[in-house]
C-alpha cells in the first residue's frame, strides 16, 4: 500500500491503495474537492487505474452517499444513493444515472417503485403518497402520464388516461356521492357520451351527454328505474373533479 496521485473525475487527486504497473489497482481510497469546494471521498476496487466494481463515495460537507457498482469510473449496476436532501434511491444505474428499475423515496412526498430514464421517472411505476393516496400507472417525466389507476386515502378511485399529471381521455371515476365514466380534458370532465351516475332520493340516476371543462352541455338523457327522459339540468354530487 502506497500514496500517490491518481486521476479521478477529470482531477489529479490523493490515493492510498493498492497498485498494478503504476496504476491504481485493486483496493484503494481517494479524496479531492468538487467544483463546489466540497471534500468528496471514494473507498473500494479500483482497475487499471479506473473505478471498477464495488465502492462508496461520500459527500463529506452535504451528506450525500453513493453505495454500490461501478464501471469506467462511473456508477453503473446495482446502487443506493442517499442525497443531500434526504431523497434516497436505490435501484439499476446506467453510465451515471439512475436507469432502468429502483425505488426513489421522495422526502414529504412519498415512495416510487418503478422504471426510470436518465434520471428521470419515466415508463411504469407505483407511487405511494405520504397522505395515503396510491398512483399505479405510467409515467413521463416525473409526471403521471398515459394509462394510470388512482385510489384516494378516502376511497375514490379513477382508472383512465393522464397527461402531465392530469385527468385527461378516457376514464371511470368512481366517488363517494356519484360516478362518472367518459372523456376527460386538463382535469376536467369534456366531450360527448359522458355517464354520469347518482343516487338521488333514494333511487339511482344515469345521464348521458355532452360535457364542456366539467359543465353539462345541452340535453342530457336521464334514465330512472328504467324510465328515460331529457333533461337539461343535472344535479352535481361532485367531490372530485
Amino acid at each position: 500500500m502506497s500514496t500517490h496521485f491518481v486521476e479521478l473525475f477529470g482531477k489529479e487527486v490523493n490515493y492510498t491503495g493498492e497498485w498494478l504497473n503504476l496504476l491504481a489497482h485493486g483496493q484503494g481510497q481517494a479524496y479531492t474537492k468538487n467544483l463546489y469546494n466540497e471534500l468528496i471521498t471514494f473507498v473500494g476496487e479500483w482497475d487499471q487505474g479506473e473505478l471498477n466494481g464495488y465502492g462508496q463515495m461520500k459527500n463529506l460537507d452535504t451528506g450525500e452517499n453513493y453505495d454500490g457498482q461501478w464501471v469506467g469510473g462511473q456508477k453503473h449496476g446495482k446502487g443506493r444513493c442517499e442525497y443531500a436532501n434526504g431523497d434516497i434511491y436505490d435501484g439499476d444505474w446506467v453510465n451515471g444515472m439512475a436507469h432502468g428499475n429502483g425505488q426513489y423515496v421522495v422526502v414529504h412526498l412519498g415512495v416510487y417503485n418503478g422504471e426510470f430514464k436518465n434520471n428521470i421517472i419515466n415508463g411504469y411505476g407505483k407511487m405511494v403518497y405520504d397522505v395515503g393516496d396510491v398512483y399505479e400507472g405510467e409515467w413521463v417525466n416525473y409526471l403521471r402520464d398515459g394509462f394510470g389507476i388512482y385510489n384516494w386515502s378516502t376511497g375514490e378511485i379513477y382508472a383512465g388516461g393522464y397527461k402531465c399529471s392530469l385527468k385527461d381521455g378516457y376514464g371511470k371515476y368512481v366517488g363517494n356521492t356519484y360516478e362518472y365514466e367518459g372523456p376527460y380534458k386538463e382535469n376536467m370532465r369534456h366531450g360527448d357520451g359522458g355517464i354520469y351516475t347518482i343516487v338521488v332520493d333514494g333511487e339511482l340516476h344515469t345521464y348521458v351527454g355532452r360535457y364542456e371543462y366539467d359543465k353539462p352541455v345541452g340535453t342530457h338523457f336521464r334514465t330512472v328505474t328504467g324510465i328515460q327522459d331529457e333533461v337539461l339540468a343535472i344535479p352535481d354530487g361532485s367531490t372530485r373533479k
